[in-house]
């Protein structure tokens, strides 16, 4: 199962981090948020997708998201 996690920052606080690890081990994460510090994390189940800081791109990337979801789902 894949589980979107929306967060403001990326590395989150420390209550979020270990959810996302423990949630990683069994179905597949995805991360959105401002990254500000660069992380990896040690298990492939976990996709970062960055959110841009620039009002316009974040409105041209949400309408982006918007339509793939709409043709594939």
């Amino acid at each position: 199962m894949k589980i979107a996690i929306y967060s403001g920052a990326i590395p989150s606080t420390t209550f979020i981090e270990n959810l996302i690890e423990g949630l990683a081990t069994t179905h597949q994460i995805q991360l959105f948020g401002i990254v500000k510090k660069h992380c990896r994390y040690g298990n492939p189940n976990i996709r970062i997708f960055p959110v841009p800081q620039n009002k316009v791109l974040l409105v041209l990337g949400s309408l982006m998201w918007f339509l793939k979801l709409a043709f594939f789902a």
